[in-house]
């Protein structure tokens, strides 16, 4: 069998020279070279013959040869014969800056691999081909995985990103060697890189019966056509032609074995009908290093949020397991389903349930071994650089390109050996209530291994976990999953109601820009067009992100306490105005979030209910009012009949990651992305509020030698020493006044007065 494939590759050799000559030579693989006295120079010659369209331009450039101008810039394709000289339309591909470059042989420019060239190198410009469909062209770029060299209109080179990626393109490439005797060593080069793509394709498969998987048989073939062609590698008297057969030898090979590869959906899932197989979907992505080997997960992320990546854990943690479920015709996948029951949509996010337009095709690429991730709609599944996952299509060796590695098959409803008794009881049923999860009991005895079980509290209460009847706290989830074999009593216990605080997290790694500008200046609350200052003069970040937090990675202090002064509002208000400033200074093009404003009317301490929430200030996370000098005026409505006494409410700063409703994505987890949180106290009063507010909430404190008063407009201030002694007396004429005050450091009584002879005397410490 063997004997009959080489002799048949022999004829195919002797064919190749009239397959292989293109307008300005034969097209050999391009080669770096390893003696930089002596480079091996190629024509490199579109292989464009109309045939395809990108952007709704074609054309016939066969023959022309990418030629550096004089200058560095742009490049041209063109004739030979109009290049500046001969050498302009040469290039070499060279190992400097510790990476390989291609170089102009008439200039020394570097090829941007895009559509320019560069008198000044650097390991930026690394160079890389790619063979399409297994022919003699190829795709060139550098470093950015998404742009490819192509013809252009005007004789220009431009880039092109991932249509139209095939063979006669305007992004398809012959390399022509120049000097017909260095072919020899160009032919010896090309062949070690088949027998180095040959073992990538043995050490990075598998073997087995499973999905991407390739059988005994099928590996030892391709290891002994290796074994043939090494020999000829091997032995240095090998001729011309023994290596171009040799070349042929094993890309067929390896073609051949790739065809093998086990693509069938069906074997994603288990034979055991009562059983799930669960895999990791790990990144192939060896051409994009912030993703490869990671594998895609849930993180700490919640339903409206994208899925993320990271590196595997084994054992396997939950949150990075997946499981499939097929189309009725068994040919696609239907459903990507978590370890938590939720679906992975079309766009790479986290969906409580499947979504229009998610079900994939698994595709594999060229290299033999990953697969695109194809939604029905949209471009595959890809490891975006920012750390999520989203849609984009990479070649095989980039972003786009996915394993699937098996990781366990258990039954799809686990059991324990010897039924069990799960009972729930509360710590105190005037605060909250517990029930075995989807009914009103309090027990159940079950082989279950998984019982859930629900804690309710009674408005105005919270849920602050579990523990046995021993007081030793079991768990904080609510509802809690108990999967013990033994007999269990679980305790829910509750406490008095308060405001949470909230948790945050930045997609952005620079913690410099994670907190930049994303705080308040100026707060003002205008009540019956009287204003009311709870907020001035801030210049500084209030919960600075330390400098050690990653990307994605939570963390607490994101509500920042401005309940005092509070927001004084006559009984017959209907509505009132907030005026926000935020900080206008921003190292970043992101100045802001969206915002949006929640009362707890209700007092029962969540943000949830009937007319607690506002609107959001925009559908733009970069709206510019929010970081305006002028402020963002939020108009306040309240609820008909609410009755007098002190409001909270929530302010929220934060960039949703769809456009789902905000309960969705922080109420769920209590987690801001890429903002704060800020806490207003509302106090519904007497009739007359407004009128005593110019007292009643007031504030004084120093800044620097300043003494800054707010909220206390014509009024007289006194101001003593702690002892009692007179320090100064001044009219108090706005409601931001200032006094330059020079003084000790210690602290000071500060006694307003105002015209209807009432004072209140606030305690300040400089």
């Amino acid at each position: 069998m063997k004997k009959n494939l080489f002799f048949s590759l022999i004829v195919l050799a002797c064919m190749s020279a009239g397959l292989s000559a293109q307008v300005n030579g034969i097209a050999t693989d391009p080669v770096v070279s390893e003696d930089p006295a002596n480079p091996v120079y190629f024509y490199i010659e579109s292989a464009s013959d109309s045939s395809f369209v990108l952007a709704g331009y074609s054309g016939d450039f066969r023959g022309n040869v990418i030629i550096s101008p004089n200058a560095p810039g742009k490049l041209i394709h063109n004739k030979p014969s109009f290049a500046p000289s001969v050498d302009h339309t040469l290039w070499a591909i060279v190992k400097e800056f510790g990476v390989p470059v291609l170089k102009n042989k008439a200039t020394g420019y570097y090829m941007t691999g895009s559509h320019t060239a560069t008198a000044t190198g650097s390991a930026n410009l690394k160079f890389f081909w790619t063979s399409l469909a297994g022919t003699k062209q190829f795709l060139i770029r550098t470093n950015d995985a998404a742009s490819y060299t192509a013809t252009w209109k005007n004789n220009l080179c431009d880039r092109y990103s991932n249509q139209g990626l095939t063979p006669n393109s305007m992004a398809a490439w012959y390399f022509i060697v120049a000097n017909p005797e260095q072919l020899q060593t160009i032919l010896k080069s090309s062949l070690l890189g088949r027998l180095t793509k040959a073992t990538k394709l043995l050490n990075d498969t598998k073997e087995g019966s499973d999905f991407g998987q390739y059988t005994t048989e099928n590996r030892d073939e391709l290891r002994a056509e290796f074994d043939n062609s090494q020999a000829v590698y091997d032995n240095e008297t090998s001729s011309i032609d023994e290596i171009k057969v040799a070349i042929q030898y094993i890309d067929l090979a390896m073609e051949k074995f790739k065809t093998t590869i086990n693509k069938d959906p069906q074997v994603l899932i288990s034979t055991n009908p009562d059983n799930y197989r669960w895999y990791w979907i790990r990144s192939y992505g060896y051409d994009s290093e912030w993703c490869y080997n990671k594998v895609i997960s849930a993180g700490s992320r919640a339903v409206g949020e994208r899925y993320i990546y990271e590196a595997k854990t084994d054992p396997p943690a939950e949150n990075q397991l997946f499981r499939f479920e097929l189309t009725e015709d068994k040919k696609s996948v239907l459903s990507i389903i978590d370890r938590l029951g939720n679906h992975m949509s079309a766009t790479g996010y986290i969906s409580a349930a499947s979504t229009a337009g998610s079900t994939f095709s698994l595709n594999p690429q060229d290299d033999g071994i990953a697969f695109w991730i194809k939604p029905t709609t949209v471009a595959p599944l890809r490891a975006n650089e920012s750390g999520v996952i989203d849609n984009w299509l990479y070649l095989a060796g980039g972003a786009s390109s996915w394993v699937f590695d098996f990781a366990m098959d258990v039954p799809k409803i686990p059991r324990v050996a010897t039924p069990r008794t799960v009972t729930v009881q509360s710590a105190n049923a005037t605060m909250g209530t517990a029930f075995i999860t989807g009914t009103t009991d309090a027990s159940i005895t079950t082989d279950l291994l998984k019982v859930s079980v629900t804690a309710e509290p009674v408005s105005g209460y919270f849920f602050t976990r579990w523990t046995n009847t021993a007081g030793d706290s079991i768990s904080t989830n609510n509802p809690y999953i108990y999967a013990g074999e033994n007999a269990m009593t679980l305790v829910a216990n509750f406490e008095n109601g308060y405001y949470r605080d909230m948790k945050r997290y930045y997609t952005h790694a620079d913690a410099d820009i994670q907190s930049a500008d994303r705080y308040l200046t100026d707060v003002t609350a205008i009540v019956k067009d009287v204003p009311q200052i709870i907020l001035s003069g801030v210049t500084t970040i209030p919960n600075p992100v330390d400098t050690t937090v990653t990307a994605l990675q939570l963390i607490g202090n994101a509500v920042i306490n401005c309940t005092t002064p509070q927001i004084v509002v006559p009984l017959e208000t209907d509505s009132f105005d907030m005026v926000f400033v935020g900080s206008s200074v921003s190292i970043e093009n992101l100045k802001w979030t969206q915002q949006n404003a929640f009362i707890d009317w209700n007092r029962d301490f969540d943000f949830l209910d009937l007319n607690e929430a506002g609107i959001r200030s925009s559908e733009s996370s970069q709206d510019a009012r929010l970081s305006d000098p002028a402020g963002y005026t939020r108009r306040i409505g309240i609820p008909a009949g609410t009755p007098e006494g002190v409001y909270r409410m929530r302010v929220i700063y934060h960039e949703p990651s769809t456009t789902a409703d905000w309960k969705v994505s922080i109420w769920t987890n209590n987690y801001i992305r890429n903002g704060v949180a800020y806490d207003f106290d509302i106090r519904l009063g007497a009739p007359t509020a407004t009128v005593n507010h110019r007292l009643n909430n007031s504030k004084a404190y120093f800044d620097g030698e300043t003494l800054r008063i707010l909220n206390a407009e014509n009024s007289i201030a006194t101001i003593r020493e702690i002892t009692g002694r007179l320090i100064s007396t001044g009219k108090v004429t706005s409601t931001a006044q200032e006094f330059s005050l020079t003084a000790p450091k210690g602290v000071y009584l500060i006694t307003l007065q105002s015209e209807d002879n009432k004072s209140i005397t606030l305690k300040v410490i400089k």
